[in-house]
Parts: C-alpha cells; sequence; structure tokens
C-alpha cells in the first residue's frame, strides 16, 4: 500500500503558505510535493502559479492559514483573488483536480486579541461557497481541530493534527484505506471512526 500512495502522492501538490510547509517539516511527504511561501496571501499564491504547473500534477491541495483575514479587509476581494488563482491553476493546467481544505480558526486565546482573526469562520464559508460555485473539492478539516493542537502562536497545529489531518485527507482522496475499519485516537475521545 505505501507503494501505491507514493505513486499517486508523485501527482500532487500541496500549494499554499506555511500550513502547507508544516507537512513537509512534520515528514508525511518529500518537500518536491509542496510548494509554499511563508505568510504568503491569496495574491501573492497567484503569482506561484507557474511553478505549480511546472510540476505537471493531477491534483493540486490548497491549505492556506489565516494571513487573509488581516489581509483583505473585505470579503469580496478576497473571493476576487481566490476565484482568479483557481482559474489560472485550471489554465495552467487543464485537467487538474484542485482539493482545497477549509481555514481553521486561531486557538481561542488567540482569537479573544486578534480581532482581525475573528472573521476566519467567515472568511471559510465563502471559501466553501467559492469551491462550490467553480467546481472544486472542499474538504472540512475544522472537526480535527482541538485546542491542545495549536502551537504557541496560535495559528499554527501541531504534527499531530497534520497526522489525522494527512490520513483523512489521503482516505478522501482514495489513496489510502489506513482509516478502514480503524478508529484514529487524536485525543481521549474518538473523533473519526470507518
Amino acid at each position: 500500500m505505501r507503494n501505491r500512495s507514493r505513486c499517486v502522492l508523485a501527482n500532487t501538490i500541496f500549494f499554499g503558505d506555511s500550513m502547507t510547509q508544516a507537512i513537509g517539516e512534520y515528514g508525511f511527504l518529500d518537500m518536491t510535493n509542496i510548494v509554499y511561501q511563508r505568510s504568503a496571501t491569496i495574491d501573492v499564491l497567484i503569482t506561484k502559479i507557474p511553478e505549480v504547473a511546472a510540476t505537471l500534477p493531477k491534483q493540486v491541495v490548497i491549505f492556506t492559514g489565516l494571513n487573509d483575514c488581516n489581509h483583505y479587509t473585505e470579503i469580496a476581494d478576497y473571493r476576487r483573488d481566490y476565484v482568479t488563482m483557481l482559474q489560472q491553476l485550471k489554465a495552467y493546467i487543464p485537467g487538474v483536480k484542485i482539493i482545497v481544505s477549509s481555514l481553521l480558526s486561531p486557538s481561542d486565546a488567540l482569537g479573544q486579541v486578534r480581532a482581525d482573526l475573528v472573521r476566519a469562520p467567515q472568511f471559510d464559508q465563502e471559501l466553501r461557497s467559492i469551491c462550490q460555485e467553480n467546481d472544486v473539492t472542499y474538504v472540512d478539516s475544522t472537526w480535527i481541530v482541538r485546542q491542545k493542537n495549536y502551537l504557541d502562536d496560535g495559528i499554527h497545529m501541531n504534527r499531530t493534527f497534520y497526522r489525522v489531518w494527512f490520513r483523512y485527507l489521503k482516505a478522501l482522496l482514495g489513496i489510502s484505506n489506513d482509516l478502514r475499519g480503524e478508529l484514529l485516537q487524536f485525543t481521549d475521545t474518538t473523533i473519526f471512526a470507518v
């Protein structure tokens, strides 16, 4: 099964900011499958599309953090740029399957002191709509988040979050049977069973 997963992932690029970078840093995927820019907003990621296209992926998985919440004062501008990014990905890579992972809210503690980040659920709802309207797969990853999975900055996630997220994503993409008949223990509570 491991060889099959590597073969399929060889045709998949993970694209985003530091949320995507962590996939490689935690060792879930080789960095050759990752195109990222730390602290990037959607308008910046648009400039990296040629780099993504040069790898000739069959699938692109987009996972970004909360940089857009303080960059865009109007959600309509975020929508405009996100739609542009999706359209450009499709134009540069005909037939590509695009998968978008949901935005994750900040930790409760950070959300209380950073008013700009309180808008994360609104941005995520907009992201869900953008995906539906543009025939793009939206993956709700919010069910995985537990307060104890945040790093000290209140935005980024620990390895435990990524372990569950990556296995969940692979199962959704039909890459792995790792979850079949198994209970995933994430905290003290079972959060996903197949």
